[in-house]
Parts: C-alpha cells; structure tokens; sequence
C-alpha cells in the first residue's frame, strides 16, 4: 500500500507546514505585545510539531469521500 503512505505523508506535510506558517505569521504581532510570550511560542511550536495527524486525515478523506476536491482541504485540516 505505498499509495495510501504516500497520500498520508503528504498530508502530514501540508498539514506541519499550514501549523508552522501559522505560527511564523503569529510571532511578530504576538512578540511585540510581550516579549516574554517567547517561551509560550515555543512551548506551542513544540506541542504541534509531529504527531500521526489522525484528525487531519479523518477531515481530508471526509472531504474526498463527499466529493470535495478543493486542495485547501490542508489548511482547514490543520
């Protein structure tokens, strides 16, 4: 089943980079509230980083499975 590994891979990878961009994005404005959210940010990025991403492809194959095909599924997912 490389197939469905791959799809899974590939998931899991949009799904981290959506999460990291969304937390790039956040940084300066949340920073430049305090600096001492620092700590916070990165306790966050530690909590999103890896993982099985079940949840993520339990939303994307719901989508494929009721017709969707709207690439952006990733971004909801994460």
């Amino acid at each position: 089943m490389p197939h469905n590994s791959d799809a899974l891979s590939s998931l899991r990878d949009g799904v981290q980079a959506a999460l990291d961009a969304f937390i790039a994005q956040q940084r300066e404005p949340l920073l430049a509230i305090s600096p001492e959210l620092a700590p916070a940010l990165s306790a966050l990025e530690g909590m999103l980083s890896g993982g099985k991403r079940l949840r993520p492809a339990f939303c994307q194959w719901g989508f494929i499975g009721a017709g969707g095909t709207h690439p952006a599924i990733i971004g909801a997912a994460a």
